[in-house]
Parts: C-alpha cells; structure tokens; sequence
C-alpha cells in the first residue's frame, strides 16, 4: 500500500467510496486472482485524486464482458460515478488485473494542511507484509 503524503483527509462519502472501491477489489483478488501480490497506490495529482489496485493473479479474458455482469465492478464504477469520477479495468490472462479510479478532487473537498500517514509495503494475497 503506497498512498502519497499530499492524498490528505477527503470529504467523509469521498473516503468512503474509496474504500469501498479498495475493499471490493480486495475482495475481487481473494476471490478470483489468485494472486501472490496486490499493490495499491494512492495519490492526488492536478485536482484529482488517483487510486490504482493491481494484482499478478490469472487476470481476465474479456473485461468488457466483465464489466456489464459483476456486481462488484458495477457497485465500484456507481460509487466513483456518484462523485464524478471514472473506474478502468485492464486484465491480461496469466498477467493479472489493474483497476485505475480517477476522482475529480471537486467532488472530495480535501483538507487542506492535514496530510495521511504514508504506508509503503507489499501485502501478499494471504495479508503478509512482503
């Protein structure tokens, strides 16, 4: 988990969202990938808040297909879109899956001055600290 020291405190549903999106493509990853890695990146750049999930599981055929028939991708793209945001989802098979969120920083009324705590580790897929 990498989240930039200028990410700052966001406005409450703007966290929220956010962490549902992480919680659900976490869960996705435990479910689906079986994957060895997951990294997660969070950072703000020119007004908008950046968030990428990226695992080396088995990946996916066709994410389009995927992308109309999950609940849990349509739940994550609905919460990002409630605050204008976008969600992407790129899977190579054998190669793994990354999920890149896009919110505009407009609709998370970030603090200014109060700042997270950077948290630079790899987690394996069965929750180690790598």
């Amino acid at each position: 988990v990498a989240v930039s020291d200028d990410v700052g405190r966001l406005a409450p549903e703007c966290e929220a969202a956010i962490y549902r999106v992480v919680q659900e493509a976490l869960h996705n990853v435990a479910k689906h990938a079986k994957a060895s890695l997951v990294n997660i990146q969070m950072e703000r750049q020119e007004g908008i808040i950046h968030l990428i999930v990226d695992d080396n599981g088995q990946g996916m055929e066709n994410t389009d297909r995927w992308n109309g028939r999950s609940f849990g991708l349509a739940g994550m793209r609905e919460r990002v879109a409630m605050l204008g945001g976008t969600v992407e989802v790129e899977s190579v098979p054998g190669q793994g899956t990354r999920i890149e969120v896009i919110v505009p920083m407009e609709h998370c009324g970030a603090e200014e001055g109060v700042h997270a705590r950077p948290v630079l580790t790899a987690v394996s897929a069965r929750g180690e600290s790598a």
